[in-house]
């Protein structure tokens, strides 16, 4: 499995998930590893960044970015991504935290071929969800009723 996710995010990965950044541009702060060649060209974000965005636009930008990943060989770049993760989870990494980016396109090009990808989610933990046995066991202990 191979995973997409946002800067935002890298500080709620777990210690066994290794961000690898897939942005033409890395923020300051981040020290981790890179795969550049998954990156959109300057031109095509210059391109973007002046288009009206609107639903042409990324139809637009969609086929140029996937023509891009034409060039690779699925199987072999996700060898790649996880020689890179060397034994941990891989998580590619960009600076849209929500919509239209290039790493859902990545998402849909390796699900195409075969190859799991899908955006990481922070686990939600449920506390509603105390076991119903216990509470009857606490409330027969203490005298409160939960």
């Amino acid at each position: 499995m191979i995973y997409t996710s946002y800067f935002g995010q890298i500080k709620n990965l777990p210690d066994n998930y290794e961000p690898i950044c897939i942005a033409r541009w890395k923020p300051k702060w981040y020290t981790g590893k890179v795969l550049l060649s998954l990156a959109p060209s300057d031109r095509l974000l210059r391109w973007w960044k002046s288009s009206k965005q609107d639903e042409a636009a990324r139809e637009k930008y969609k086929a140029a970015y996937m023509s891009m990943l034409k060039t690779y060989k699925a199987a072999a770049l996700e060898r790649i991504i996880k020689n890179i993760a060397a034994n941990k989870v891989p998580v590619l990494v960009c600076f849209e935290k929500d919509g239209f980016c290039h790493r859902h396109l990545i998402a849909e090009w390796f699900n195409s071929h075969g190859i799991e990808c899908e955006e990481w989610k922070k686990p939600v933990i449920n506390t509603n969800t105390f076991p119903v046995a216990a509470m009857t066991t606490a409330a027969a202990v203490t005298g409160v009723n939960f």
